[in-house]
């Protein structure tokens, strides 16, 4: 094969990344806080606008990267800086009804960037009864999914959770079989597991 066959074969191939992540860093004992643009929600926007307008080469995905915007609806504001990759960690808590806040980021990249995808984090959202009435991690709800994120944000593309979200870190769901947390998942209006 020759280097220009090579080249005519990327052409055809999508190439995607589970990144940028748009997480707030509003709790500075998460561990995480460090792989994130911040605390402020401009700049953080600012900045992911900016990340996902060059990887999705302004929307031709042919010669870009279709990325992937995460942790919807923002991993950031974990109770007590715990990290929601475990069980005593599973809640996101919004002090002063700032869960709005986190969502920042987020809508700007939908008005602005056309992402092609989005990861649903872990988290319980802690009181968030409007978005989360079941008080289960973000892709299970449908209304945190279906009516927040597609409905009222205006999102498009593809939503993906995060690594083991369907079988061991299904927070809230432990006394459900893996079938029946599947269908709550694609109920929700989610696509497609991380690994499980």
């Amino acid at each position: 094969r020759s280097i220009r066959d090579d080249e005519a074969q990327l052409t055809r191939l999508w190439l995607v990344t589970e990144a940028p992540r748009l997480d707030l860093a509003t709790e500075p004992r998460w561990a995480r806080v460090v792989t994130t643009f911040g605390e402020n929600a401009l700049h953080v926007a600012k900045h992911s606008v900016a990340m996902f307008q060059g990887m999705q080469n302004d929307g031709n995905l042919r010669n870009g990267i279709a990325a992937t915007m995460k942790h919807f609806p923002g991993a950031g504001p974990n109770d007590q800086g715990m990290d929601s990759h475990t069980y005593p960690g599973r809640y996101n808590v919004y002090p002063g009804g700032m869960f709005a806040y986190h969502l920042i980021p987020f809508q700007a990249v939908i008005d602005q960037a056309s992402p092609a995808s989005t990861m649903a984090n872990y988290s319980i959202h802690k009181n968030q009864y409007q978005w989360s009435p079941m008080q289960v991690p973000a892709g299970f709800s449908y209304e945190m999914m279906t009516s927040l994120l597609k409905d009222e944000m205006g999102f498009e593309g593809m939503i993906t959770g995060d690594w083991g979200t369907g079988t061991s870190r299904s927070w809230n769901l432990e006394a459900l079989t893996n079938a029946e947390k599947a269908a709550l998942w694609v109920k929700a209006g989610s696509h497609q597991y991380g690994s499980d």
